[in-house]
């Protein structure tokens, strides 16, 4: 197998992962402070790849678990709970709460 082929699946890999929002392909300690030295261009291109990956990953993460917070945080304002309270249990500044009710913050 070519580097071009290999590189190729090693993205299909990833590009599944990502869209399935799977983190177990990614192995804890993947930096290369935690690789042989010197490293072997293989390595540097795999690490590359993947710690790309997981950081389009957590991006993906985040996306939707700041979807899913911004439909809370609505709910309980519909619901009639305080900003300060709503902000504690979710997280984020007063701020951010307003932010994300736009004109119904009011």
């Amino acid at each position: 197998m070519t580097d071009q082929q290999t590189t190729d699946e090693l993205r299909r890999e990833l590009d599944a992962a990502i869209d399935a929002r799977d983190t177990s392909i990614f192995e804890a300690g993947s930096s290369p402070e935690h690789k042989g030295r010197p490293l072997h261009p293989d390595s540097i291109r795999t690490g590359l790849l993947e710690a790309g990956a997981r950081r389009k990953l957590a991006q993906r993460l985040e996306a939707d678990a700041t979807s899913d917070l911004t439909a809370w945080v609505r709910a309980a304002h519909e619901a009639g709970w305080e900003i300060k309270r709503t902000a504690e249990y979710a997280g984020v500044t007063r701020a951010t709460v307003y932010a994300w009710l736009g004109s119904r913050g009011g």
